[in-house]
Parts: C-alpha cells; sequence; structure tokens
C-alpha cells in the first residue's frame, strides 16, 4: 500500500528551495508545472486495489489525497487513509529537464523517481529497511478523473495497485 494511495497522491507531476513558510492555496506554478497549478487547494478521493500485499494488508482501501504549493516550482501531496499516511513532493528541474518526486510514508517507504514527460516515473526506493524499484503510471482521464497504475519489485517480490481517482 506505500506507494499505491502515493501514487495517487501524484496524478499529474521545479526548481526551487522551499522556503520556510506555509504552503499557500494560491501559489501559481511556472514552467513546466504551470498545468499542475489547478491541483493546488484540491482534494480527490481515491480508491486503490493491491495485489501481492503483505500478509494483514487490505486488497483495497480508500483515502484522500491533497495538494499545496511550496513553492512556484514544488508541490506538495498529502494522502491519507485509514492504515496509511504519506508525505511528497513533485517538481520539474530545467536542468536536466526532467520532472522528480520524492516521498516518505507510515509504513517505512521512502521514494524517489524521475520522469521525462511527468506521466510515467520510475526510480528507487526503501520499504521497510529493503530496497525497491518502483515504477507509476499516471493517466488523466478527464479534469476530476484520474487512474494510476503502480508496481513495486522488493527482495523479488512484486507488488502492484491500481487507483482509481475523483476530484471533489
Amino acid at each position: 500500500m506505500r506507494l499505491s494511495l502515493l501514487c495517487a497522491a501524484a496524478l499529474i507531476a521545479g526548481t526551487g528551495v522551499a522556503q520556510a513558510q506555509a504552503p499557500s492555496a494560491t501559489t501559481a506554478f511556472t514552467g513546466k508545472m504551470a498545468p499542475y497549478s489547478s491541483l493546488i487547494g484540491t482534494t480527490w478521493n481515491c480508491k486503490t486495489t493491491m495485489t501481492g500485499m503483505p500478509a494483514g494488508m487490505p486488497s483495497t482501501a480508500n483515502g484522500t489525497v491533497t495538494f499545496d504549493a511550496v513553492d512556484p516550482g514544488t508541490m506538495h501531496v498529502h494522502v491519507a487513509a485509514a492504515r496509511f499516511a504519506s508525505d511528497s513532493y513533485f517538481g520539474y528541474a530545467a536542468t536536466p529537464g526532467i520532472f522528480w518526486s520524492t516521498s516518505a510514508d507510515s509504513m517505512g517507504g521512502t521514494s524517489s523517481e524521475r520522469s521525462s514527460d511527468g506521466k510515467s516515473y520510475a526510480g528507487a526506493g526503501m520499504m521497510g529497511g529493503a530496497a525497491a524499484q518502483v515504477t507509476d503510471t499516471y493517466n488523466m482521464m478527464s479534469a476530476t478523473h484520474t487512474t494510476v497504475h503502480s508496481t513495486m519489485m522488493v527482495s523479488g517480490h512484486q507488488q502492484t495497485s491500481d487507483s482509481d481517482c475523483t476530484k471533489t
């Protein structure tokens, strides 16, 4: 579940350093991040179906995802569910011309991913101390509906999740 709802949070993936002020719902993104300005201050409901999860984990989960602007090039994403929470940051680095994401969650998971198009991400991370390879694909179906497919390979074991999210 670590990346399942987290990836749903990343629906659509900046340079700059986070400033020591609270994120603002009115901050507009610039450059390659400009298309994501409409996410700021919104809440999405996501239903995620998971396979290959450790014993005791649910096969489906519901959660909410919220978006805040940290600065004109970085987005903060918070995910909350009954047994899971995560925080992520997304942005665009003009040099070398990639979208990036970093995250940490309540299950001991971390990840760092990159994308050339802001839709298909790949990277590495840790899950409870074990190395993991991660891929995420985001599909905007409409302005109020998106789907996310995520795969995580941990110690030779593949975990997948599919999220369906709607804007509230």
